[in-house]
């Protein structure tokens, strides 16, 4: 890359030398040339770095893509684990509910009727409160 500014300026030197009728005229065209030669060698580094970095940017997009992808599937495998455990909590509560709570309270008591029926004893017992 280096060595090309050396070979315009060794071509325009040659030139001038073999013809020195139009040498004004030829060193011009040779300056323009070199400079055309110069400016399309900063194109192409240019293109190659253009291209190394889309090259980056697609591998890292590639990257992104696949954590997201995997980030995914973890939260997938989650909901699916949080359903099955919601279906096993709900099935253990059908299965815990008392016979109390299927009556028409709600499973509710008044607290006032347990506290009565805890201290009168059985109908065969004489009708009196608690045992003596």
């Amino acid at each position: 890359m280096a060595s090309l500014p050396i070979l315009v300026a060794l071509g325009i030197a040659v030139a001038v030398w073999h013809d020195r009728a139009q040498g004004p005229v030829a060193l011009l065209t040779l300056g323009l040339s070199g400079l055309m030669v110069c400016d399309l060698q900063l194109v192409l580094l240019q293109a190659r770095r253009a291209n190394r970095m889309a090259a980056q940017v697609a591998l890292y997009d590639l990257e992104w893509d696949r954590r997201r992808a995997a980030a995914v599937d973890e939260l997938r495998d989650d909901m699916g684990r949080l359903h099955a455990d919601l279906a096993r909590l709900s099935a253990l509560v059908e299965t815990t509910r008392t016979p109390q709570a299927t009556r028409g309270d709600g499973g509710r008591r008044d607290v006032e009727t347990e506290r009565s029926e805890e201290h009168v004893g059985p109908p065969s017992s004489g009708g009196g409160r608690g045992r003596t």
